[in-house]
């Protein structure tokens, strides 16, 4: 129990950081867009971080958390290395099941990101209880270098793979809801064609049964006519 609770308190400084940089970042776009323009280029970029729906927040939040630990573990040595690994490992599953977009190249990507990190902490390891030489160090410092732009590389190409996911399932819904409208137009005309075709066969049916009309007599001859052919 003491063990647990100990590992806990480890986990909660890198917890503390991360959820102090998704304040600050919060408060940043609330600056941006508190006043608000559709012609300012601020507006279009957080723009992008709009119309997700749940799964593609949960995606989001996957990259982000996972490219913190990564910057985590790169600029800071931690006893309990694996605790972190694990994680990392276990939020870029989370984004494979989700996205299920180039499953094998993720999975590769992640382990070799693993790897590395974890040979950086073996060597940080190394420096600081053993020996501390001049060319161990800048072996690390390319190391933290490599794996800085790896990870931020990755988690760009993520977010433009979620980009793309959102713009496809925008398309789908907007090509939905167009063959729905055309296929409901489709059948309000075919109603209005046989209410159309079902008056003109009742007034058919309604002219048959009416009977013909009579003939009308010629016109009368005027009585002042008359009267002059007989006097």
């Amino acid at each position: 129990m003491e063990a647990i609770l100990y590992n806990l308190g480890n986990i909660l400084t890198p917890i503390i950081i991360f959820l102090g940089i998704v304040l600050f970042i919060g408060i940043i776009i609330y600056i941006i867009t508190a006043k608000f323009d559709i012609h300012k280029k601020s507006i279009r970029y957080c723009g992008l971080l709009s119309g997700f729906n749940n799964k593609q927040i949960i995606i989001l939040s996957a990259i982000m958390i996972r490219t913190f630990l990564e910057l985590y573990l790169v600029f800071r040595y931690e006893e309990n290395v694996y605790i972190y690994l694990a994680m990392i490992f276990f939020v870029d599953l989370v984004y494979i099941v989700l996205l299920h977009k180039n499953i094998l190249f993720e999975l590769i990507n992640i382990i070799a990101q693993i790897i590395i990190l974890y040979l950086i902490n073996t060597l940080k390891e190394y420096s600081i209880e053993i020996i501390d030489q001049m060319y161990l160090t800048q072996v690390i410092i390319v190391l933290m270098i490599f794996i800085t732009l790896y990870s931020i590389y990755f988690a760009l190409k993520n977010f433009d793979n979620l980009l793309s996911e959102k713009k496809n399932t925008k398309v789908v819904k907007t090509s939905s809801k167009s063959t729905s409208s055309r296929s409901a137009k489709k059948i309000d005309t075919e109603k209005t064609q046989s209410e159309k075709v079902q008056v003109e066969k009742k007034q058919i049916v309604k002219k048959q049964k009416e009977p013909p009309k009579a003939k009308t007599s010629k016109k009368a001859k005027k009585p002042g006519k008359h009267y002059k052919q007989e006097g």
